[in-house]
């Protein structure tokens, strides 16, 4: 039968596989699951959700706490 047509409480989600949420409403988007951070290097999350931001070292200035691409400084 067809997800949308599915009584099934025990239903998984599409993306993270894990039930109790629709695909639609999936704290783990499917693109997210094994993308590496740009900031941190960990597979899982992406820079905008990074909790170890502040430990990021900028490939460009060499200061902490950003990401190269978005660097102020001259390249």
């Amino acid at each position: 039968h067809l997800a949308t047509e599915c009584t099934s409480k025990d239903r998984l989600c599409f993306n993270c596989r894990q039930p109790g949420h629709e695909s639609k409403a999936c704290p783990k988007p499917r693109g997210v699951l094994n993308r590496t951070c740009g900031g941190c290097g960990e597979k899982g999350h992406v820079s905008d959700d990074c909790a170890k931001r502040e430990s990021w070292m900028c490939k460009n200035c060499a200061e902490s706490g950003h990401g190269h691409w978005e660097c102020s400084k001259p390249k």
